[in-house]
């Protein structure tokens, strides 16, 4: 299972580390509009995370230093588009709403944290095998 193959600390700094990024680079004060989100809170929140976890997967899995053996994200990227039957172009809009909002995209970021720990929380419990 991918789970229990990732590395959850470096998981979590790579989040902190997007999510200091994203509210510094939309620390503007925007005045809120009646925009709709294109894609509902939970449902960005469950795509960011697969999204997350592929990129943490691709880094996981390179055979060297050379990115060029790295598997692609786009790979995995494609992947949960469809899952979610989304295009590219609908979620960077939606992830420019969600980022043109910081308050909503920390909360997004902040449950992502929580679901992450609990998924930890649960590999780590499981019996391991002989």
């Amino acid at each position: 299972m991918l789970f229990n193959r990732i590395n959850f600390s470096y998981c979590a700094k790579l989040l902190l580390i997007f999510v200091a990024i994203a509210l510094f680079l939309n620390c503007e004060n925007k005045k809120e509009t009646t925009i709709t989100a294109p894609i509902a809170k939970d449902k960005m929140k469950i795509i960011l995370t697969d999204l997350y976890l592929a990129e943490a997967a691709a880094e996981m899995y390179r055979i060297t230093k050379d990115s060029t053996l790295l598997p692609h994200k786009s790979y995995y990227f494609e992947d949960i588009f469809k899952k979610h039957h989304l295009t590219q172009i609908q979620y960077e809009k939606a992830y420019e709403y969600y980022t043109a909002r910081p308050k909503l995209l920390w909360e997004i970021y902040d449950e992502m944290h929580t679901d992450l720990n609990a998924i930890e929380g649960f590999e780590n419990k499981k019996p391991k095998l002989k």
